[in-house]
């Protein structure tokens, strides 16, 4: 399930908390980026109060990353735009998840197996750079 074109922050874990619970045979993946996450980091503790095993991705720039790029396209200074983030994996793991804090391509190999054979929620916080979203570049 995606939200569309609509980048509806927050959709992600409880969408996939939903798609589990639909089809608790298959696996689910979470792809959300880190201004999402924290709209809905409640939800933590719901997956792990009703036992919901699905696997969260963060991409973690320390930016609403779309929206600043919108203002950039537009001529505008970005206002708003950066975000305090709390150390993820530690936030999930108090909640009762089973999480990684991942910086290079190896880390995220390896934690991805890792959250195949996990009986409970996983969540992989992958620092990122800061990139335009490809939607969002400048266009020549």
């Amino acid at each position: 399930m995606i939200s569309g074109r609509w980048r509806t922050m927050g959709f992600g874990l409880p969408a996939a908390m939903s798609a589990k619970l639909c089809s608790s045979e298959k696996q689910v993946i979470c792809v959300t980026g880190d201004g999402g996450l924290g709209m809905v980091m409640a939800d933590l503790l719901t997956a792990t109060r009703y036992s919901i095993p699905i696997t969260v991705i963060i991409f973690n720039n320390g930016a609403l990353q779309m929206e600043q790029d919108k203002m950039l396209m537009k001529g505008l200074q970005p206002e708003g735009t950066e975000l305090t983030n709390p150390d993820f994996s530690k936030v999930a793991e108090a909640c009762g998840w089973k999480a990684y804090r991942v910086g290079n391509a190896e880390q995220l190999n390896e934690a991805l197996k890792q959250s195949r054979s996990s009986g409970k929620p996983v969540l992989l916080d992958v620092l990122t750079a800061t990139i335009p979203h490809p939607d969002f570049r400048s266009r020549s």
